[in-house]
């Protein structure tokens, strides 16, 4: 399976995208991973990024779809990847299709955003760890405590509700081409289809929905 996933902040595609992975023996391949691996080789390539990570600059279309083909070589792809937030531009789409990466399943999570906006809302963070809460799923022992050191939880500044609701805005601007590419490549290619799943059900029943899915 060769799976592009789509959805906005909150929707769960990191969680599905694990179960998918696990399943069926796939590779994960998120953009935060790939840029962190791609900026520590020795190559012209990774050099590049590194220098753009460094200086705070975007990562043009082409650099990230020379990533992604570049990636997508490694032995661990073999048996096939889940795009977790890739491509994010149309023009990132085409490069992967005009560099023979063929895409044979497109998820998109949709959800309506004030939920998203208390998933997110609701996340609580240990710092020093990297442990992470949800009053809503998977809240804390204590009120506001690690379940560990027993150290204050804090709530990251991009969690803050506004802040929320300005990344689903942006996802929701950013992305609205790229599910209609897919959505139009699904119509005119037999082999390539597009499943819209509801990500506001419960997570253990969306995975369910998504295998049901995928093993049709």
């Amino acid at each position: 399976m060769k799976i592009v996933f789509l959805g906005p902040p909150g929707s769960g595609k990191g969680t599905q995208a694990t179960v998918l992975c696990r399943q069926f023996e796939l590779a994960h391949i998120s953009t935060g991973e790939m840029l962190r691996q791609e900026a520590r080789k020795d190559s012209d390539l990774g050099r590049r990024v590194k220098t753009k990570i460094d200086s705070g600059q975007l990562i043009d279309d082409a650099t990230i779809g020379e990533m992604v083909v570049d990636r997508l070589q490694d032995p661990d792809c073999a048996k096939g990847f889940v795009l977790d937030g890739i491509p994010r531009t149309v023009n990132q789409a085409r490069y992967l299709q005009d560099h023979g990466i063929s895409i044979d399943r497109i998820v998109e999570l949709y959800c309506d955003p004030e939920v998203l906006v208390r998933r997110l809302s609701s996340r609580r963070v240990h710092p020093p760890s990297g442990r992470i809460y949800n009053l809503l799923f998977n809240p804390p022992q204590n009120e506001g405590k690690d379940d560990v050191t027993g150290e204050p939880l804090e709530q990251r500044s991009d969690d803050q509700p506004d802040a929320v609701r300005r990344r689903i805005q942006h996802y929701a601007t950013a992305t609205q081409e790229v599910c209609a590419y897919y959505v139009n490549l699904a119509g005119v290619r037999p082999d390539c289809h597009y499943h819209r799943l509801d990500a506001a059900q419960p997570a253990d029943e969306l995975t369910k929905q998504l295998l049901n899915h995928l093993t049709s």
